[in-house]
């Protein structure tokens, strides 16, 4: 397989699993990822972890061989099932982590950005390295990149091809979290993600939605999304304990459940 899907809540650990390959992403892959997203049973997880196998990379690209015969019309293709499947991994009502131990390099920084949070090891490495074939971005990258990090910034980075180090990552706001020598980003993952574990599931959704919704949208309509999903959240067992907890002076007990 060239994905793995590990469900243990909290958690679910999502591997790309072609480590000879340095975990590049051809269009098996994707399909594999787009089915073991469809697997996630996210009423029992609050967070998704993904990573790549071995030490050398999370994602270093696609597979340049695979796409080198391509026509226009599948090229158009193979960038259209991409993002779709980028986009479910974006909208999932969990939180999502990459954890990058190597090259995250074309498809393998536009899988992070798909992310909600980006952890590094130092040895990362991040870039959208297309130009330097002649093609560019085709997963997102021109898109959440320049959301992430600036429309300066992420300019520099994809018509100049060039690399950045996990510190100039994190420097930019690209990356969230480094590990600190020889950590291992998913430890690093773990403990970023504590805090928001004892909060509400439900309320992490609905804010989730409301900021990716919102993000797209002029401000009176985005404040109308978040005006819904603050409306849902009174509609949830979350809110009622959320209050009862406050109220009793006691820590709340949120529990997993439909979102």
């Amino acid at each position: 397989m060239n994905v793995v899907l590990e469900q243990s809540p909290p958690f679910a650990t999502l591997t790309i699993n072609r480590p000879e390959q340095l975990n590049a992403l051809d269009e098996a892959t994707i399909k594999q990822v787009d089915e073991a997203l469809y697997r996630l049973d996210v009423s029992v997880l609050q967070a998704l972890k993904i990573t790549g196998a071995g030490d050398k990379a999370f994602v270093a690209g696609a597979d340049i061989r695979a796409m080198a015969k391509k026509t226009p019309t599948e090229a158009l293709e193979f960038a259209r099932y991409g993002q779709e499947v980028f986009l479910k991994l974006e909208s999932l009502p969990i939180m999502t982590v990459a954890c990058v131990n190597g090259f995250a390099l074309g498809g393998g920084l536009e899988l992070a950005l798909a992310c909600d949070f980006i952890v590094a090891s130092p040895k990362a490495q991040f870039g959208q390295p297309e130009v330097h074939l002649g093609i560019i971005p085709g997963f997102g990258g021109c898109v959440r990149l320049a959301r992430r990090i600036g429309m300066a910034r992420a300019k520099r980075l994809i018509f100049s091809g060039k690399s950045m180090t996990a510190k100039e990552a994190f420097d930019v706001g690209l990356c969230d979290a480094l590990t600190g020598e020889g950590e291992d980003p998913m430890k690093k993952a773990d403990a970023f993600l504590e805090p928001m574990l004892s909060q509400s599931p439900h309320a992490i959704a609905q804010a989730k939605a409301a900021i990716q919704a919102g993000w797209d949208l002029g401000v009176r309509e985005a404040l109308l999304v978040e005006r819904l999903a603050f409306g849902n959240c009174f509609a949830h067992q979350d809110k009622e304990e959320g209050i009862a907890a406050f109220l009793g002076k006691r820590r709340p007990q949120f529990a997993l459940g439909p979102r």
